[in-house]
């Protein structure tokens, strides 16, 4: 019996590979902010900043060069590309956007056109959308071509996927066909081991191990990319038929497949007995007909999905397999044959052993956090009335910026100075409560805070709020005070005598070295990490934004405490043992906040 490994997206992702469509968009519009800082110029009327491209033209009177993607797209005036637009509107309501799909539902709006309409629009209409559909098919694979080259991380458990495929406790002794949907060449990894593995003779065999790039390669003419619907099984698929227009069909992958010998080489391999692995495929209705043709097959044997493994008790078997589910449409026995042939969860297993989330999270907290070892006792310097034990926490490198604040909340952008790598700011306490419980949710972590019996204001602030505080979750928080300057401060090496100094960087205690205020700031925020940082490896403690600390001032419960002075404050506010206060509504250019995290 033979064996199809089909690979799908997963499969990339999992291998450090940056090829979703998500990563896509969000680096396009990267380049389209860079690109209108660059060649954009003052002209039209009333001395407008006028810039446009194949996609959108902005127009401005308030230009001070683009520092985040937010504020351009707030100045597009019209989209000349209508998919784009269409992608946009998708992803403010999902956050995410299957590009294919899309597609698909853009065209059936075609057919909806009134009846009144005549040919000429209908033909208008499906060439405008082929043409804007085809101008971010090729933005897609020029990303493709640049960004994913040398990128493969070599390092994620060959050896396990290398058993999965070709296991030398079994007795397999049939062809294997790696069926690639991606448009990259990962497989390359696994055959090129079992074509080395002097243990298995046949192993180096070149007619068993076969590579079938189903969908074509980024920048190959002789395998060009397949990019548009595969579900001619859909109902409505029958009604694009009917149009009798040729437009209609110009993106279907089955007519694609004709252009190269692929399809015929993978219909030769289903002529004898298979069984099907599932790497990374979502088996979604994009390729619904392809799949079909593989499932449907009556040499098939099984089909094993290997599935995502999310948490130690959950996993995505049973969406792989609803997905699979939808490409058996025979009307006789159809989900007889779906369980038939599909493993049962107990008998397949993780693609990867480790846990993704866990490697995400401990990726994120090595990059961005440092690791701040318990004290037993604590006093705050200015203060030096009460001692408090510290226990082991985790404390961000950098003031949280305006990026990573908008991604989490899903916001608009309403820090008064504007760019990505800028401390966010004009946020209140309970802004940063909710970042807080939205990150731990991100990495499956318990929350914090519980912000309930919300008042707001007229203008939809949070005004005032019950908080409960869970100081045993396993999360991402604000810091105590006490921590803040414990971490400040390189783990308590000041003394109460000390109190006059910065952030404690041992080689210099010049303001000017350490931080953003005042005298040096000219009036704004600056990129995070641009001044030394203390002893630690953390920047800009004193000065650039306030930080939020999770405390109250005092027993009034009235104001919440924050630390570190500011642009907009005199030296003296960014000295380590300075205390300043606001309610938690309170929100102010000069005021932001930085991440702690319990474990």
């Amino acid at each position: 019996m033979n064996r199809i490994i089909l690979i799908g997206n997963g499969f990339d992702l999992a291998h450090g590979l940056k090829t979703s469509y998500a990563d896509f968009i969000n680096k396009f519009w990267k380049v389209q902010k860079d690109n209108a800082n660059s060649f954009g110029d003052w002209k039209g009327e009333n001395g407008s900043f006028v810039y446009e491209n194949d996609f959108f033209k902005l127009k401005t009177i308030k230009y001070n060069k683009y520092q985040d993607i937010a504020t351009l797209k707030q100045d597009i005036s019209y989209y000349k590309n209508n998919f784009l637009e269409r992608i946009e509107k998708v992803r403010v309501i999902n956050n995410w956007v299957d590009l294919e799909e899309l597609y698909y539902r853009e065209l059936l709006k075609c057919l909806k056109i009134e009846k009144d309409n005549d040919d000429t629009f209908l033909v208008s209409s499906i060439k405008k959308l082929n043409e804007d559909f085809d101008c971010i098919r090729k933005e897609f694979e020029n990303y493709l071509s640049e960004n994913i080259k040398n990128e493969i991380d070599k390092d994620k458990k060959l050896d396990e996927i290398y058993q999965h495929i070709w296991n030398e406790n079994d007795d397999f002794s049939g062809k294997v066909l790696f069926l690639n949907f991606n448009y990259t060449d990962t497989e390359k990894l696994y055959t090129k081991k079992i074509e080395e593995n002097e243990d298995i003779d046949a192993a180096i065999d070149e007619e068993r191990n076969i590579v079938i790039h189903i969908h074509g390669v980024v920048n190959n003419p002789d395998n060009p990319m397949i990019f548009g619907y595969g579900d001619e099984l859909a109902v409505d698929f029958k009604d694009i038929e009917n149009t009798n227009r040729n437009e209609f069909l110009e993106n279907a992958k089955s007519i694609k497949y004709l252009e190269t010998s692929n399809y015929d080489e993978l219909l030769d391999f289903l002529k004898e007995e298979y069984e099907v692995f599932i790497f990374g495929h979502s088996c979604g209705n994009s390729d619904r007909t392809l799949l079909n043709t593989i499932f449907e097959n009556p040499k098939l044997e099984k089909i094993i999905p290997f599935y995502y493994k999310e948490s130690e008790n959950k996993d995505n078997y049973s969406e792989i397999v609803k997905n699979i589910s939808r490409s058996f449409t025979k009307e006789s026995n159809s989900k007889s044959n779906l369980r038939k042939h599909v493993e049962k969860h107990k008998s397949c297993k993780p693609l990867y052993y480790e846990n993704k989330i866990e490697v995400d999270l401990k990726e994120f907290l090595e990059k961005e956090f440092v690791k701040i070892d318990g004290a037993r006792e604590y006093a705050l310097i200015e203060k030096n009335d009460k001692k408090h034990e510290i226990n082991s926490f985790y404390i961000g490198k950098h003031q949280v910026t305006q990026e990573k604040y908008i991604q989490i909340m899903d916001c608009k952008n309403q820090s008064n100075f504007k760019g990505e790598n800028l401390p966010v700011e004009r946020v209140t306490w309970y802004d940063c409560a909710e970042f807080c419980d939205k990150l731990s949710k991100k990495y499956k972590l318990s929350t914090f805070y519980n912000l309930s019996n919300i008042i707001k204001g007229d203008n939809g602030e949070i005004r005032k709020a019950d908080i409960l505080i869970n100081h045993t979750a396993k999360g991402f928080r604000l810091p105590s005070e006490n921590e803040w300057e414990y971490a400040a401060t390189s783990e308590g090496k000041f003394q109460k005598n000390d109190k006059e100094l910065y952030s404690r960087n041992e080689r210099t205690n010049d303001i000017i070295d350490l931080g953003w205020f005042l005298e040096n700031s000219e009036k704004s925020t600056h990129p995070v990490g641009q001044k030394k940082p203390n002893d630690l490896g953390i920047y800009d403690m004193s000065g650039n934004v306030w930080e939020w600390c999770e405390d109250w001032y005092d027993d009034s419960g009235i104001n919440r405490v924050n630390r570190g002075g500011s642009w907009g404050d005199n030296a003296r506010s960014a000295r380590v043992s300075y205390r300043n206060v606001s309610t938690p509504g309170y929100r102010n250019g000069n005021l932001g906040f930085r991440l702690a995290c319990s474990l």
